[in-house]
């Protein structure tokens, strides 16, 4: 049985919200649009019937030779991989500076002995390198996405 219609993905979704254990459907009417119900597992969200059958519904896309698109409901920040080389006044290496995105200590690495990191963030972050001395803080967009970047540690 084929259902096309939004409005009845809608009720669907709002009868899911009402069964549930306080699952939440955040649905945006583009992404309903254009779309074929096959089946939506809600299994997770300890979700029965009045005859106790678990609902068993799958959203899928149709037709594929259509173009749709999707925007996600969270937004999605764009990530690169940021690698880079520090070295002290002298082009020395700094082996153990640690390098993490600022206010964000869960994504932090060190640099190996030959002064080298890699660490992946947001294209609005900022990184901070923090050895014996101040803390420097470099912006990503600010830095080459595809090239190994020199950081330099000034002695103050």
């Amino acid at each position: 049985m084929k259902i096309r219609s939004y409005k009845i993905l809608f009720r669907i979704f709002s009868y899911l919200s009402d069964k549930t254990n306080g699952t939440r459907f955040f649905v945006k009417y583009k992404l309903l649009l254009g779309t074929l119900i096959i089946g939506l597992t809600a299994s997770s969200a300890g979700c029965k019937s009045k005859k106790n059958d678990v609902l068993c519904y799958m959203i899928i896309p149709e037709p594929e030779h259509q173009i749709m698109c999707y925007e996600p409901a969270v937004p999605v920040h764009d990530s690169v991989m940021v690698r880079g080389n520090v070295v002290d006044h002298d082009k020395e290496p700094l082996a153990g500076v640690s390098v993490y995105i600022k206010n964000n200590y869960q994504a932090m690495v060190y640099t190996d002995l030959d002064g080298n990191f890699a660490l992946k963030a947001g294209i609005n972050d900022t990184l901070r390198f923090t050895y014996v001395s101040q803390p420097i803080d470099i912006p990503v967009s600010k830095m080459k996405k595809d090239e190994i970047n020199q950081i330099v540690f000034e002695e103050k």
